[in-house]
């Protein structure tokens, strides 16, 4: 795979091509120490993959990943954990904390090389992944969407309820979860929550049950979950 670094600290793009030298399906391995010096390869030059600081002068790695379309495939570094819940949102491969190790570098480019043909973000958005992961109590987790039961805001705190009874708290909102999750199967049917439509049991006026829990379903969302469970 013919491999791009944008890493503005030279020891660590060295490290980083020196453990990438180590893996045969890494190839032509370009390093970039800016931002916009990595935008214009990306510009000219093909890439398979993309190595991609986050923490930059000018512009950030999530300034790339926010504002640019059509990025390859990207894995993050960084030395700070704190974006890895948006960074899953924008379909990155892997999410690597510094310093990297020979073995965790592996495992993020095998799930690449796992699924060789990787979907571009306007592919990803036509066909949802069937996973995604969250940040919660220090760690990530993968959530399968067929698991949630349904989701609970509060603040700018979101709770996901899971089929097992497990229940994880995360930093982000209802509206951002909209973009993540399929609105065939997953409706916001109240301003504090969002339901996975396959797992309502039944539906009054004025509310819906899940596993006995009871969830406000407002006025203005009424119609649009009526039509979308004759749809299923």
């Amino acid at each position: 795979m013919k491999t791009l670094i944008i890493e503005d600290d030279e020891m660590s793009a060295l490290h980083l091509t020196k453990l990438c030298e180590k893996i045969p399906s890494l190839r032509s391995v370009i390093i970039c120490h800016s931002a916009l010096e990595g935008l214009q390869e990306l510009e000219n030059k093909q890439f398979d993959l993309v190595f991609l600081d986050i923490e930059m002068p000018e512009m950030s790695g999530m300034d790339i990943l926010r504002n640019f379309k059509n990025l390859p495939p990207v894995i993050l570094t960084t030395s700070k954990e704190e974006f890895a819940l948006e960074s899953y949102e924008h379909g990155v491969i892997d999410y690597l904390i510094k310093p990297v190790d020979l073995a965790r570098l592996i495992k993020a480019v095998n799930k690449l090389g796992n699924n060789r043909t990787a979907p571009s973000k306007k592919e990803a958005k036509q066909k949802p992944s069937s996973n995604f992961f969250i940040r919660s109590e220090g760690k990530h987790i993968q959530i399968k969407k067929s698991d949630i039961l349904y989701l609970e805001t509060l603040d700018d705190y979101l709770t996901f309820y899971l089929e097992n009874g497990e229940k994880h708290i995360v930093h982000g909102t209802l509206k951002k979860m909209e973009n993540k999750l399929n609105s065939e199967e997953f409706l916001r049917v109240h301003r504090s929550y969002m339901v996975n439509l396959n797992k309502v049991e039944s539906i009054e006026d004025t509310h819906l049950e899940i596993k006995k829990k009871v969830i406000p379903v407002s006025r203005s969302n009424r119609a649009t979950l009526m039509e979308k469970v004759k749809m299923l």
